[in-house]
């Protein structure tokens, strides 16, 4: 199991929680491998933020638009998806479509009892879907998680440092007095 997700997963135990449901781009990544196409926000072709749902135990499911993901980057443990270009005729809409994706996720994982969440990136719909169950903010754990690095993180670091040291030293030998 990835050790990302036992970060995550020590998160919601520490919470007092059974699962996690993750809508914030920066730990829906952190505990899924996918990231949300880069640009000036949300995907107009998405209707809402992927998902990350993690159990107790470190087990994931992500929830994306299938225009939205990239199979290859993904380390979740299942993945469920909705259309984004294709969207039926007469149905519900891309908002609709991904309530009921996330519908599903929660249901196929029997995620319940306690269910910690971002409160300050959690969609009005998504707390719909939850309804009834006892929410608890877990957006400081996962920070705390986050901040200790594995040693991939630590060697991708250090790798863009590397990379960095290249730019400014070619930057340092360019300059010249009263260049702006």
């Amino acid at each position: 199991m990835d050790e990302r997700a036992l970060r995550v997963a020590e998160a919601i135990r520490s919470a007092g929680a059974d699962w996690v449901i993750l809508t914030a781009p920066a730990s829906v990544s952190y505990a899924t491998g996918h990231g949300e196409p880069a640009g000036a926000g949300r995907s107009p072709f998405a209707g809402g933020p992927a998902v990350a749902i993690v159990s107790a135990r470190g087990e994931t499911v992500l929830v994306a638009a299938d225009a939205d993901l990239d199979p290859g980057a993904v380390r979740a443990d299942a993945t469920r998806t909705y259309p984004a270009f294709a969207l039926p005729p007469g149905g519900p809409g891309l908002d609709g479509l991904y309530l009921a994706a996330v519908a599903a996720a929660l249901a196929e994982t029997g995620a319940g009892g306690t269910v910690a969440i971002e409160p300050a990136a959690c969609p009005d719909g998504v707390l719909r879907l939850l309804e009834g169950v006892t929410t608890v903010d877990v957006a400081a754990g996962l920070r705390d998680a986050r901040a200790t690095k594995t040693a991939e993180e630590v060697e991708r670091l250090r790798a863009c440092a590397a990379l960095t040291a290249v730019g400014q030293r070619a930057a340092r030998a360019a300059a010249v007095i009263g260049m702006t």
